[in-house]
């Protein structure tokens, strides 16, 4: 009867040996999972976000420009019997960078799945480089003066922001930065367990 008891006893050790060593491993296991759900999750939000927006700011495209523009000034003499005719050929090149408002970027978290929706590229900076007077016929009664010359810069400049807005640049400046985005994303590491989508 004694040794049926040992045995029973030696059998009950070995089950709580096992049974522990599989309560061990199954916490193992659940603190393994947690910690790569945590550093998953310290990846999108810390690092993935902020160097997002980061690179948006730096993202531009610069278009560079340069033409000349031939001003005419016309002033009534002689009670509008006549006119006093001036002009100048002013030649002038500058830079205009495309970009976004990084604030504005929408960046959506999901389990499996990081979403960017950019906003519309616009004009960041526009930045008149030379301003050269190539020609000018001044006439007696009308000159061109200081003033006259602000008017032609705010003319160059409306009219190179507006073929450069309908030019296919702000398309250009969206896919670059798009790659940009995607390229520094596909390089995070665990960034295949998510889907990515840039719109």
């Amino acid at each position: 009867m004694s040794n049926i008891l040992n045995f029973i006893a030696k059998r009950k050790r070995y089950l709580l040996i096992v049974l522990s060593i599989c309560a061990v491993g199954i916490v193992l296991f659940c603190l393994f999972i947690g910690s790569r759900q945590s550093v998953k999750t310290k990846i999108d939000m810390n690092v993935v976000f902020g160097q997002i927006r980061e690179i948006a700011e730096l993202s531009t495209l610069a278009c560079p420009y340069s033409n000349a523009i031939k001003y005419e000034k016309n002033t009534p003499i002689l009670w509008g019997l006549a006119n006093s005719h001036s002009e100048v050929i002013v030649k002038y090149s500058g830079e205009i960078k495309l970009g976004i408002d990084a604030s504005q970027i929408e960046i959506r978290h999901r389990l499996s799945g990081i979403y960017i929706t950019l906003p519309a590229i616009k004009i960041l900076s526009h930045e008149t480089r030379t301003w050269e007077i190539m020609d000018e016929n001044r006439g007696i009664f009308s000159k061109i003066e200081g003033q006259d010359f602000y008017t032609i810069q705010d003319m160059v400049k409306e009219d190179i922001e507006g073929e450069i807005m309908s030019s296919d640049n702000p398309k250009k400046a969206l896919d670059n930065l798009k790659q940009v985005l995607n390229d520094f994303l596909m390089s995070l590491p665990g960034i295949e367990d998510y889907t990515v989508s840039i719109n």
